[in-house]
């Protein structure tokens, strides 16, 4: 990363929908969201007046989306346009499908290359080989042995994680897959032998998805923001369940940026100087910016197909934020076009390599 002075802060403010914990298969809520709002101007300073003046419009005094439905954001629509356009804000959000996240860790338990000895570390480590193998796995473990894994990950017990072991084994010996065949099935049946090296190191308290979206989030401000801005303010919605290891990842990342490509082994850590902010835990009659940000999610995962006709307002605050929002998403259809991206690089590296005049 180049060296260069910041200019100026950034002002970060993030909420969470669909929290259920580690239980990952509650049929009501598959997925979890985040929303951060990013903005070089305090929005819990600048905005504050604005927000309590939308408070004291509803009745009674609850400006929380769940309440406010797409009747009480309509009246708010257009204010917020306004705010997002005057002080330059942009969104970030982070989509997790929570059983993906559970096949994801299974992949990430059994296949790990400095546990697994019958697995090669390019094979785990190099994204390039990395993320398509994680699809044939994730395309091969159902949802009953999902739940037996994560049941397994949070009270680990061999004889469970061989029996999903086994299962994912049999699946892939029926697949005409030849990477499969050779990188997959080796690891699985050691896994199947060995199962209390992979069990015994096991970090329980890191493995919700809450924890994986703030990893991601950080990661996100680190790319965008890096050493060229200064991130004076970082808040999160009050999250007393994970708090005191979202405070701890928070401390440790921000010292540093990881940054690789398709075919490091190993990525390049640069310094941070520019995060001296401390993640600060607030609720949303705190803050301007969480009160936003409860609204921009709300709305987000619930506008397709709303009519323009019957809730305009809601319609023109959806496009708006669209135009001015990034999503991150760690599901099926995410990982799929990731390993799309993978293999036409991989056609351009070897259109380059037959023809590199």
């Amino acid at each position: 990363m180049a060296s260069e002075e910041p200019c100026g802060n950034v002002y970060v403010y993030t909420d969470e929908s669909g929290n259920t914990g580690n239980n990952l298969f509650d049929p009501n809520q598959p997925e979890l969201w985040t929303c951060s709002l990013i903005s070089t101007d305090n929005i819990d300073v600048v905005a504050h007046n604005a927000v309590e003046k939308w408070r004291k419009s509803v009745q009674p005094e609850n400006l929380h989306a769940t309440s406010l439905g797409f009747t009480g954001i309509e009246k708010l629509a257009d204010d917020i346009c306004r705010l997002i356009a005057r002080f330059n804000i942009s969104f970030f959000f982070v989509q997790i499908d929570k059983s993906f996240h559970a096949a994801l860790k299974f992949f990430d338990t059994v296949f790990d290359s400095g546990l697994n000895k019958a697995m090669h570390p390019a094979h785990y480590q190099m994204r390039a080989f990395r993320t398509p193998l994680v699809q044939i796995v994730c395309e091969n473990i159902d949802t009953k042995h999902r739940k037996v894994f994560w049941a397994t990950l949070l009270n680990p017990e061999a004889e469970s994680l061989q029996m999903v072991a086994k299962h994912v084994k049999s699946n892939l010996e029926r697949t005409k897959s030849g990477i499969a065949q050779a990188a997959l099935i080796p690891a699985l049946e050691w896994a199947i032998k060995n199962p209390l090296p992979l069990i015994e190191t096991l970090d329980r308290k890191g493995e919700s998805p809450n924890f994986v979206a703030f990893t991601k989030v950080i990661y996100h401000l680190q790319d965008t923001i890096g050493n060229r801005k200064v991130l004076a303010d970082f808040v999160h919605h009050q999250q007393a369940q994970y708090e005191s290891r979202m405070k701890n990842a928070y401390g440790a990342l921000s010292k540093y940026h990881l940054k690789g490509d398709f075919f490091s082994m190993l990525p390049k850590v640069d310094l941070l100087k520019d995060f001296p902010a401390k993640v600060v835990f607030k609720s949303t009659e705190e803050s301007a910016g969480l009160t936003v940000v409860d609204i921009v999610l709300w709305l987000t995962k619930r506008h397709r197909g709303l009519s323009p006709d019957k809730f305009p307002g809601c319609a023109t605050l959806a496009a708006t934020i669209e135009k001015v929002a990034t999503i991150e998403r760690f599901t099926h259809a995410g990982l799929k076009s990731e390993v799309a991206g993978i293999e036409e690089q991989m056609k351009q590296l070897k259109s380059y390599i037959q023809n590199p005049d």
